[in-house]
């Protein structure tokens, strides 16, 4: 992404290219899923904030006696990692939601990326088949994303 976004940028600092066929609904459509698949992104690296181990709170009760022995300890630990698997399973299940979107986000703008930029460096300015190729790519787009939001349940089909 960042070498496309860097030859974009020599491209357009070259002079004799005019700028203005480089923003078109191609761009405009790349720019929202890249901002889309980064907000996703960063969704999915923030939302695990589960301290996960021995808590301070524990090591505080048996500092202070009010875990007895070592049986009640064990219990206590048991019960919290029971928790603590439980939580990861339930992160884990979000979590591969919100990348499969933030990857198929990025998927989606890296095409319309090129687009925009083939579209303004042919300098084609006929805008009813500029918009009936951007339609039609995008319903390729929604069938391809529907493709990767379904690929666990087409590997569960394939797989038995």
């Amino acid at each position: 992404m960042g070498v496309l976004l860097t030859a974009l940028t020599i491209i357009l600092n070259r002079d004799g290219i005019e700028v203005a066929p480089f923003f078109n609904i191609w761009s405009y459509g790349c720019l929202f899923f890249l901002v889309l698949s980064t907000f996703f992104a960063s969704i999915t690296y923030t939302s695990s904030s589960y301290d996960l181990g021995v808590s301070p709170k524990i090591i505080e009760d048996v500092e202070e006696g009010e875990i007895d022995s070592s049986e009640e300890f064990n219990d206590e630990v048991t019960e919290l990692y029971k928790e603590w698997i439980v939580h990861n399973r339930n992160m884990g299940d979000f979590n591969s939601y919100l990348i499969t979107i933030a990857i198929a986000s990025a998927f989606n703008g890296i095409v319309l990326l090129l687009g925009g930029g083939a579209l303004g460096l042919s300098g084609y300015e006929n805008e009813g088949i500029i918009y009936l190729t951007f339609l039609v790519t995008s319903s390729i787009l929604i069938f391809l994303d529907w493709v990767i939001w379904n690929a666990d349940s087409f590997y569960a089909r394939i797989s038995d």
